[in-house]
């Protein structure tokens, strides 16, 4: 949860002290944590807090030369980490996609690559009557500022609980602070309002209360009073963009639009506490903007600073083709580290980089990114496909550039097979990027991989496949389409997770064409090697997962449901066993099933649980533990995660468990397993080969 090293509060005690000892502290911290969400109460030294003064300049002479960051004690910390925990899944829901800093599943580069096509589009916008600016304005000491009030007014109209909201103001409210001055604390300062840099719940409070400036952008953009800018017709009109306490808006430069942005400013700065700092604003105007106006405007918002050359996380907003002299200070600051790069590391990182924005825009086509390029540079085709006009971007080429490398290793997840073509795109191999030798006939050229799946069954149609594709039968029946109607799905081939990552897109694009070395280091490290009896080793695991039915857990544990595969390497056959009882230990059914081509062992496991669900829900069973002897399956199926080669089973498996009440999943080592497994064998060593037709 915690780094060990990070700064200690007024207590010394460091994150690592806490892990060290926690066998001796654990349980007095543990009780002290409950009772604050108990009471809603922090005893005075737990939010103690001391200051330490930062300076954001070489030579500080003023107070606002320096960044105050707040040291709160790990105790505190361990609180608010439980409370921006609970809070952060709920962000992307509440928080508009304006804002794309500190939300779960959103990139702050998204919003500076919006951002840099907007200033392309005023750098080389013809317009000389209705002209466009963008306007940056720095909140100063913006979290300082925030007024209480207005922090749980805005909770409150969030629709957050009342309890919630007293732990929230518990924790923004009861500070004290201390100032770390010639290395000791001095003074002690009560404050009435802000919220404190280096506190976990900060950036996301702070965010929230920006949703009220947002809402008013989105309602004076509605009402015509602040007009966006739309970089082309198809995209969406943009007239705010938020990078945490930084703003941008896009607007014309009419003296209307000017004065209902001051109006906006001053309604939010009366009702937050926030301030605009004018000598950390800036404007940039459309390239055929006159003097006149640019002057008009300039005078009108309070802003003398002219241009677009502003900074956010270090990178430069907006770059041309001279892009030497803006880069410079950059290429400064990291001479040093990359004394040992070549120029080829760097280019590869680069282009592996740039491929994660377009695999970010394959997931999340209907992101305000994904809309805003896809409106202005692929709105009749895919991104996949697309070309580069003349007029492009700096930013929109790298992302091709980007594209390219990601192509190389993209694949297809087969669902229903609607989406695939058989001939065109690569759907056959978990490993590379394979696609049927052609050509194909007139009359099959637009074949789906959906016309070689029964529609009744969702089994491959063994005479579809032996028609079209003789020899890539054993491929195709390794896939196992959904039975409950799974979307395809683009899958990066060289992860396990299908989800693209820097480093391995960084290491396909070192290659140079090369074949990847698909061998994995075997990091798995057995976890049970307890010298006992295989009895005493299934109750440990039992009792580590809840399992044993104890005390009040006998009237909540429903059923429980034991699954296990068998398979065979040389024929790739599997068999599935599964055994269903009730919280006595009686066995209420006990059912088996076998399958032939069978890629691996998980995917037989996996297939155990499938059944086993199926026959669940069949019988009407609400409340199910299921144990399974495959730890990796146990891990996925706990988690959001997935593989490759189980995209479409692990889906199927969700889906079904949202039809039960209660649902876990838990491991058991295969000696506690034995009937299951018992069954999986004597399906296995019991399948016959169908014949064709059948």
């Amino acid at each position: 949860m915690f780094h060990a090293d990070k700064a200690p509060g007024l207590d010394g005690f460091s994150a690592g002290f806490y892990h060290s000892y926690w066998d001796i502290i654990g349980e007095d911290i543990y009780r002290d944590i409950c009772e604050f969400f108990e009471t809603g109460q922090l005893h005075q030294r737990q939010n103690e807090t001391h200051i330490r003064l930062i300076p954001k300049v070489t030579c500080p002479r003023k107070v606002s030369d320096f960044r105050p960051i707040a040291l709160c004690t790990t105790h505190y910390k361990i609180i608010a980490k439980i409370l921006t925990n609970r809070l952060q899944p709920l962000l992307p829901r509440i928080i508009s996609p304006h804002q794309s800093a500190f939300v779960p599943k959103r990139a702050i580069g998204d919003n500076v690559l919006i951002t840099h096509e907007i200033l392309h589009y005023l750098r080389t916008s013809q317009a000389k009557v209705r002209c466009s600016m963008a306007v940056k304005t720095d909140m100063s000491k913006a979290y300082n500022r925030i007024e209480w009030s207005f922090l749980e007014m805005v909770l409150q109209r969030l629709g957050f609980h009342e309890k919630w909201i007293s732990w929230i103001m518990t924790c923004v409210t009861s500070v004290s602070y201390s100032f770390l001055i010639n290395d000791g604390p001095q003074g002690r300062v009560l404050p009435s309002r802000g919220l404190r840099q280096g506190d976990p719940l900060s950036p996301y409070l702070f965010i929230l209360c920006t949703e009220v400036l947002l809402g008013m952008c989105t309602k004076a953009q509605e009402a015509g009073q602040i007009p966006g800018i739309k970089v082309a017709r198809n995209c969406p009109p943009i007239n705010h963009l938020l990078f945490a306490d930084d703003t941008m808006f896009f607007t014309r430069s009419d003296s209307a639009s000017c004065a209902n942005l001051l109006s906006l400013l001053a309604q939010y700065e009366k009702a937050s506490g926030q301030c605009i700092s004018p000598s950390k604003s800036a404007i940039t105007f459309s390239s055929k903007t006159p003097g006149v106006a640019k002057d008009r405007v300039k005078l009108s918002l309070g802003i003398d600073k002219e241009g677009g050359i502003g900074k956010y996380l270090g990178l430069p907003e907006h770059f041309g083709r001279k892009k030497r002299d803006i880069f410079n200070n950059i290429i400064d600051r990291i001479r040093q580290r990359a004394i040992s790069w070549s120029s080829r590391d760097v280019e590869c990182f680069n282009q592996a980089l740039l491929a994660k924005i377009a695999w970010r825009l394959l997931e999340e086509p209907d992101s305000l990114l994904g809309q805003t390029l896809r409106g202005k540079y692929f709105s009749d085709s895919s991104l996949l496909d697309c070309s580069s006009p003349n007029s492009a971007s700096h930013g929109w080429r790298g992302i091709l550039w980007g594209r390219d490398l990601l192509i190389a290793g993209l694949g297809w997840s087969i669902g229903n097979g609607e989406t695939v073509n058989v001939w065109r795109d690569p759907w056959l191999s978990p490993q590379t990027p394979t696609r049927p030798m052609g050509p194909p006939t007139r009359e099959n050229q637009e074949l789906r991989v959906s016309d070689l799946i029964l529609g009744q069954s969702n089994e491959w149609n063994l005479q579809a496949v032996r028609q079209h594709l003789p020899q890539y039968e054993d491929l195709i029946l390794q896939i196992i389409p959904s039975s409950l109607n799974k979307r395809d799905e683009l899958v990066w081939l060289h992860e396990k997770s299908g989800k693209y990552s820097t480093k391995s897109g960084y290491a396909i694009s070192r290659l140079q064409g090369h074949p990847p070395n698909n061998e994995e280091f075997p990091w798995k490290k057995c976890i049970s090697n307890i010298n006992t009896a295989p009895k005493i080793q299934t109750f440990l695991w039992k009792a580590r997962s809840g399992a044993l039915p104890v005390g009040s857990m006998l009237l909540t544990r429903g059923f429980v449901c034991y699954t296990d595969g068998a398979w065979d390497p040389r024929s790739r056959i599997s068999g599935q066993g599964w055994v269903i009882s009730d919280h006595l230990g009686a066995t209420v059914m006990h059912q088996s099933s076998n399958r032939s081509h069978v890629a691996s062992p998980l995917v037989v496991e996996t297939l155990a649980v499938k059944a086993a669900l199926l026959d669940a829900v069949d019988n009407g069973f609400l409340q199910l533990t299921l144990f399974s002897n495959s730890k990796t399956l146990v891990n996925l199926l706990n988690s959001s995660s997935s593989t490759l080669e189980l995209q479409s089973i692990l889906f199927d498996i969700r889906v079904l468990s949202r039809r039960f009440e209660s649902i876990s999943f838990s491991f058991i080592p295969r000696a506690g397993n034995v009937i299951a497994d018992s069954l999986a064998k004597s399906a296995l060593h019991s399948f016959v080969m169908p014949l064709l037709g059948e």
